[in-house]
């Protein structure tokens, strides 16, 4: 027997489509090499950070929690502010997506279902994880070593590619699931 078996015929078919899409998404990605100023880098991963909460399961919403909106949170003043703030135009999950830029000391885990933490604030990294153990929310990073940190899901260029590192255990830990694409797509950092 599959070990998808269990899985409907709809849900695999939607699971492999939205597979396929993130592969092209980081196949085109690393199509050319990319500086770190570049406009293009900042609109691919803006597509990339647009894509992977497709691939994430949140706990059920509270009714205090903004159920209409998807809270997108980026703390640290990056070159991605802009392409990120172009997502408000999109829904993600049925909701509309509302990005905010706000400094960390006032993010809110209720108006934040997935955070962008920007390279401006590596060297705050440590306490900024730490106050924000026990939220629901997806952190996603640039942050070189922000996985093996305890973050959530960290976007790195490799080669001229974007490749991402999972730190699964701080994820579930939040109350969050991955979907097995995603997962087989990354590398695990786990302790």
């Amino acid at each position: 027997m599959s070990p998808f078996a269990s899985i409907s015929k709809p849900r695999r078919i939607r699971a492999s489509r939205l597979a396929a899409g993130l592969c092209a998404l980081f196949w085109l990605a690393g199509a050319a090499p990319l500086s770190a100023n570049d406009a293009s880098e900042a609109k691919l991963m803006t597509a990339i950070i647009y894509k992977l909460p497709k691939f994430v399961s949140w706990p059920p919403i509270d009714s205090q929690q903004g159920g209409n909106t998807f809270g997108l949170c980026h703390l640290g003043g990056d070159t991605l502010g802009n392409a990120l703030s172009e997502l408000g135009k999109y829904t993600l999950k049925g909701r509309a997506i509302e990005v905010r830029h706000i400094p960390w000391q006032d993010a809110n885990p209720a108006d934040c279902q997935m955070v962008f933490i920007g390279r401006p604030e590596q060297s705050r990294l440590k306490p900024l994880l730490e106050s924000m153990r026990a939220w629901p929310s997806l952190l996603v990073s640039d942050i070189p070593g922000f996985a093996r940190a305890g973050g959530g899901i960290e976007l790195q260029r490799k080669r001229g590619r974007f490749a991402f590192s999972i730190h699964r255990a701080s994820i579930e830990q939040r109350g969050l699931k991955l979907a097995a694409p995603l997962l087989d797509m990354a590398t695990i950092v786990d302790p």
